[in-house]
């Protein structure tokens, strides 16, 4: 009997880690050798379900964060909110949002999306410097 519990348990926690989260799963998307995290920007994709990154598709399934070369990027990002299906028959409200971004080396960027409520609702995108603690574009779709 203890046997077939300890089997019981270990097919469970095999399941379970397949439902895990990447949360620092990081996607290095310039060449050469690796950087420190102080000589590379590091994008976050946080409420981002996927993003195109100058061109590189990266979904938050595989990847949480991004590191790439200071300078500009031109990055396209999409968010899935729930909703009711009063609002929006399918249950999901997706949203999206482009931008060309000059980011710093050693700064933080996090891609943010939300939605308000009820009908006629408005998904906000947002990148936040986390670095400096500002948002630096704001798209109201």
């Amino acid at each position: 009997m203890l046997a077939f519990q300890v089997n019981i348990l270990v097919l469970f926690l095999v399941l379970l880690s397949g439902c895990a989260t990447p949360e620092s799963v990081v996607y290095k998307l310039y060449p050469g050798p690796n950087r420190p995290d102080s000589g590379v920007a590091t994008l976050e994709l946080y409420n981002a379900s996927s993003a195109v990154i100058d061109g590189f598709r990266v979904s938050r399934g595989d990847y949480s964060k991004v590191h790439l070369l200071p300078g500009k990027h031109y990055v396209t990002w999409t968010s899935v909110h729930g909703v009711s299906v009063l609002v929006e028959p399918s249950g999901f409200a997706q949203g999206g949002s482009q931008h060309l971004i000059t980011m710093e080396e050693g700064h933080t960027y996090r891609l943010r999306s939300s939605r308000t409520t009820g009908p006629g609702y408005v998904i906000d995108h947002w990148i936040e410097d986390r670095t400096k603690g500002s948002v630096i574009r704001r798209v109201h779709d």
